[in-house]
């Protein structure tokens, strides 16, 4: 008899087995660079710096329970229609 991979659910902590759970990404935030150039050609001989930045980012797999997915994406719908409800209002205030 096989035994199925477990994992800890990322919003409840739980752990539950694999086949009962939701594989999800989540992208954030790993870290950032600063770069710094001059022009050297310039007229005046003067160098003008410029920065330039950048922000990485990674994908993250993380294992969500399906009771947890649930009541993520409930809350991601009250959510929209809340805003749309607000969006809606907002419309008809203004157009009178």
């Amino acid at each position: 008899m096989r035994k199925i991979a477990q994992s800890t659910c990322e919003s409840c902590h739980y752990i539950f087995p694999r086949n009962e759970m939701i594989r999800t990404v989540l992208s954030e935030r790993s870290g950032s660079s600063v770069g710094l150039s001059t022009n050297l050609t310039s007229k005046n001989n003067r160098s003008n710096p410029r920065g330039s930045g950048r922000v990485y980012y990674r994908n993250r797999k993380v294992w969500v329970c399906s009771e947890c997915h649930k009541t993520n994406r409930m809350n991601d719908f009250l959510i929209f229609i809340f805003w749309a409800v607000v969006i809606v209002v907002g419309v008809i205030f203004l157009a009178e």
